[in-house]
């Protein structure tokens, strides 16, 4: 408990990065957090919690379904494409029977 939070992980860079991300949209005035230890005033770990959860329900849950929404687009997408391939050469393929068809009925 009396070590500083280690800010050399990942975990650590997303975290401060998440609350940049929430000062921007929800606060007009950033409050810092400090997540350093101090050994004369020991840290709010009340506040710390309690913005870290708003961090993670809130904005996590909206990247979340950001990638979700990105997926499903990629999907259709994808779908899109191979039905209009699809249609296209339905319609290929019905062209050449139409001209087969024709080309039948002058030679006869």
């Amino acid at each position: 408990m009396k070590k500083s939070y280690t800010t050399n992980v990942p975990s650590y860079s997303r975290l401060i990065s998440l609350l940049q991300k929430r000062d921007r949209i929800v606060h007009t005035k950033p409050k810092p957090l400090n997540i350093t230890t101090n050994i004369k005033e020991p840290p709010n770990y009340g506040a710390i919690f309690e913005q870290t959860e708003f961090i993670y329900t809130n904005i996590d849950e909206g990247m979340r379904s950001l990638e979700i929404l990105k997926d499903t687009l990629r999907h259709l997408e994808g779908c899109e494409n191979d039905l209009i391939l699809e249609i296209s050469n339905m319609l290929n393929e019905t062209l050449q029977n139409i001209l087969q068809n024709t080309l039948t009925m002058f030679e006869s």
